[in-house]
């Protein structure tokens, strides 16, 4: 084992409380990659993966069953997310290190501040889930009209399989959670007159039927 494995090996998970309400998953492997550079880590995949696991376990555990071991396919395809034509995060692969956008350098740190300030005081989370609750629905058509899958649905070469990739699930679960979404974002696509994505959305609904 070298340094850099006994380094990863020994992080400690920073509390959850802290980190519960940063917005995505991503965000916080972006940290994690902030972090290992800080601590002059090799930004490889493996050092990478293992180490967003040890930071924030809640968020990267396998399963219920088994909360001891790391998601792997979870976190491979968050970081995934990260590439610039998707997040814009950060650049990179499983045979060349990472390196932060300079988004990602900025989201880095406000990930780090929120982080340490421990933004989980009632009132300031409340104000947020609000502001969130009104504005997500209309952010998710927006990232929806920007997305690969509605470019292949416009191209014809759209296929079920895209769906999950798309949300980031396993084929076949969070599936009520995803109704959901789709039935907001549907809302919007109604208000704007947008034929597209609504049709798109009513394939994702057969699909999830």
């Amino acid at each position: 084992m070298n340094k850099y494995s006994v380094f990863v090996e020994n992080i400690k998970p920073i509390d959850y409380k802290k980190y519960e309400f940063v917005s995505s998953r991503e965000k916080l492997v972006v940290y994690t990659i902030k972090y290992l550079r800080e601590n002059n880590i090799p930004l490889s995949w493996n050092y990478i993966v293992i180490s967003a696991f040890r930071l924030f376990p809640e968020k990267f555990y396998f399963s219920e069953e088994f909360k001891t071991y790391p998601h792997i396919e979870m976190l491979n395809r968050t970081i995934l997310h990260l590439r610039p034509k998707e997040r814009n995060y950060a650049t990179g692969s499983t045979r060349i290190k990472y390196e932060l956008t300079k988004f990602g350098e900025e989201i880095a740190r406000q990930v780090e501040e929120e982080i340490k300030l421990g933004i989980n005081k009632q009132s300031l989370v409340k104000d947020k889930i609000m502001d969130d609750h009104k504005a997500e629905p209309n952010i998710e058509f927006k990232k929806l009209k920007n997305s690969e899958i509605y470019k292949k649905f416009v191209e014809g070469s759209f296929k079920n399989m895209d769906l999950w990739i798309y949300y980031g699930v396993t084929p076949y679960s969070q599936i009520e959670k995803i109704k959901n979404k789709i039935k907001e974002t549907k809302t919007i696509a109604i208000e704007k007159n947008d034929k597209t994505i609504t049709l798109l959305l009513n394939e994702f609904t057969k699909i999830l039927n």
